[in-house]
């Protein structure tokens, strides 16, 4: 059974390791990233592994008590405190470079400004050099002299006031008001500063409380080392928030990485100190925890140098431009793809849209690069998602890539899909208001000419002959005749639809010819206000008219149980099915039917990518479910609310 003083060696022995493996680990992500990039980077680095060679030392002395030899623990005292001195310094060149204005890249000093900041790290370092000069001048005024004789002479009060001051100071500096500056990692500095503040005056306490018994030691030293272990976590997450990330704490991913590598290096600390209980050999455990930390330092040096670069490979993408390529018909769909291609390093790539941006881009929904031979089965597939369910497909050609690297693919993909489907919708929009233009012009120019040229002069001719009653009235009702057919002609006068209701003029346009006969299996008139009903209606008719183009020419309309107001599904039926209407069966074209324009379709609009559209502004849309054998499509409308709520929002 180990005794107390066992236990308490263990304990701090481990403390001791821990500190030393975070102290090199986040010296070397500073390290590195300031290496190039960042002075006061480096110089936050180079003072954590300064404090990890404070703690080799430490963990030595550690060794030697163990071991009884305290003459050499004697000998390392006064480095081991020179060395306490020089890091309480360096802890407020870093508090007064992260209080520097951080815009521009700057030499170490220049972020330096005047007082108290300046005065303090001046004074905190005349302390230090006053206490190196008397420890190697005055051997009776030495730290050793003192703690051998416990009095008080000018190295302990040196001592005092070179790690002091700069603390005080630390405090004083990170106190104040400074506009600019980011506030949570001055915090995370401010609660370090406090930590050795309470180091000080433990300091203090346990000077004239006394520890000659060395249980009483070891507490002291555990209580220590548990407030730098504090003040080493809030500094080191402090500087890599500003000196790496700008200002910005690293995301959940670098984030979690970092407190996995924290958790990761106590595991090998007590393994090592469990070692060392056994074997009694220290340098072997220092050296595998030093070198155990620099790797996971420059382990997550290259992975916040690989986010940087996947940033830098997304850039393109983010800055997709519609409006610029919109009035030429003409994306950019095929050089992104080409460059994504290249980036990933495959032979080919094909993006492949469903569901309702498959209806939206019609036989632009698929594109690909790159050679891709006939019949080619692709290396990886890709399911492409968003808020509203499945959106397409990713083929991926070639050789196989990383889990990250067809992360990078999907999203870069899924971003495509919307450009490629905004940049439709909104080519859509243009055409219909383009064709709404020429329309409105030529109508109003025919009833101009018909009104001018024909009506008025009959009126004009009838005020002017004086014919009798009979006579007049004959000419007056063929001039109404000729309004009338003229107001049938202008848009918007049909009010069909309105008067009979929309399942009625559904049923009406399956009995007509050119359009598929069938079944309708829906009884309930949807609640929709009359624009939407309009909108269903032609985009129903048109699929009626493409069955027939490109199907077997008869189909059921069916309703699919949900909540919203509208949720219908037109799918293709066997001939066989309806034989009250026989005719010759046009030949099939298997791939998506439903996105065909319809050959006569001049009167009506452009095939079901507009009427798709016109459903997405109605707040609803239009889903290829099936395209072979037979097709599904199914036409829905959602809910206002949840329509004005970002339902209908691209993927993110």
């Amino acid at each position: 059974m180990p005794d107390l003083h066992s236990v308490l060696f263990y304990v701090c022995l481990l403390l001791s390791f821990w500190n030393l493996t975070i102290l090199i680990y986040q010296g070397a992500v500073l390290g590195w990233n300031g290496r190039r990039s960042s002075s006061p980077a480096l110089v936050a680095g180079l003072s954590l592994m300064l404090a990890g060679a404070f703690f080799v030392f430490h963990s030595t002395a550690l060794h030697l008590a163990r071991s009884g030899d305290w003459e050499m623990v004697k000998q390392l005292l006064p480095g081991c405190l020179f060395m306490a001195a020089s890091l309480a310094s360096l802890f407020l060149l870093n508090v007064i470079l992260s209080e520097r204005e951080r815009q521009t890249r700057s030499p170490v000093f220049s972020g330096i400004p005047l007082f108290p900041d300046r005065s303090g790290l001046y004074l905190s370092v005349l302390a230090l050099t006053l206490f190196t000069a008397n420890e190697a001048s005055f051997t009776d005024h030495s730290i050793s002299r003192a703690f051998a004789t416990r009095s008080i002479n000018p190295g302990l009060i040196l001592l005092g006031l070179a790690c002091g001051i700069p603390v005080v100071f630390a405090v004083l500096v990170l106190g104040r008001k400074r506009p600019g500056v980011d506030e949570q990692g001055k915090k995370l500095l401010a609660r370090s500063s406090y930590w050795l503040f309470a180091l000080l005056v433990l300091a203090v306490i346990s000077w004239f409380v006394g520890w000659q018994q060395v249980t009483g030691a070891l507490v002291l030293d555990l209580l220590a080392q548990l407030s730098i272990l504090i003040a080493l976590i809030q500094v080191s997450q402090a500087s890599v928030r500003y000196e790496v990330f700008s200002g910005h704490m690293p995301r959940l991913g670098m984030l979690l990485y970092f407190r996995k590598t924290l958790i990761g290096l106590f595991v090998v600390s007590v393994l090592n100190a469990t070692l060392y209980m056994i074997y009694s050999d220290v340098l072997w455990p220092m050296v595998t925890l030093s070198l155990i930390s620099l790797q996971a330092g420059y382990v997550e040096y290259r992975l916040m140098k690989d986010r940087e670069r996947l940033l830098m490979r997304m850039q393109p993408f983010a800055r997709m431009d519609v409006q610029e390529p919109l009035f030429r018909d003409l994306d950019r769909v095929d050089p992104l793809l080409f460059q994504l291609r290249e980036e990933l390093g495959l032979q080919g790539i094909r993006i492949q849209a469903t569901g309702t941006y498959g209806s939206i881009l019609g036989d632009r929904g698929m594109r690909s690069s790159g050679d891709i031979p006939p019949n080619a089965e692709p290396s990886a597939r890709i399911q492409l998602k968003g808020p509203r369910g499945v959106l397409g497909e990713l083929q991926l050609y070639g050789q196989k890539i990383t889990k990250e690297e067809q992360e990078f693919a999907r999203s870069t993909a899924e971003r495509l899909l919307d450009y490629m489907a905004l940049f439709r919708f909104s080519r859509t929009l243009v055409l219909l208001q383009q064709d709404y233009m020429n329309a409105r012009k030529l109508s109003e120019t025919s009833a101009r000419r018909i009104l001018h040229d024909e009506v008025l002069p009959e009126i004009h001719s009838l005020i002017l002959e004086g014919q009798s009653p009979a006579s007049q009235s004959g000419r007056l009702a063929a001039i109404h005749k000729k309004v009338s057919n003229l107001l049938q002609e202008m848009p918007g006068y049909d009010n069909t639809l309105l008067r009979q209701g929309l399942l009625e003029a559904i049923r009406e346009t399956m009995n007509k010819p050119g359009y598929a006969s069938g079944h309708l299996q829906i009884h309930r008139e949807p609640d929709i206000d009359p624009a939407q009903k309009e909108v269903v209606f032609f985009a129903v008719r048109e699929l009626l008219r493409n069955a027939v183009s490109h199907g077997s020419g008869v189909v059921e309309l069916v309703e699919i149980p949900s909540d919203d107001p509208l949720n219908w599904m037109l799918k293709e039926m066997d001939r066989n099915e309806n034989p009250a209407r026989q005719r010759e069966s046009p030949p099939k074209i298997p791939k998506t039917p439903a996105t065909h324009p319809s050959p006569d379709s001049a009167g009506t609009g452009q095939g079901l990518a507009i009427h798709s559209a016109m459903l997405l502004l109605a707040g609803g849309g239009l889903e290829i479910l099936k395209t072979e054998p037979g097709f599904a499509v199914r036409v829905f409308l959602k809910d206002r609310q949840e329509t004005e709520q970002g339902d209908f929002k691209p993927s993110d």
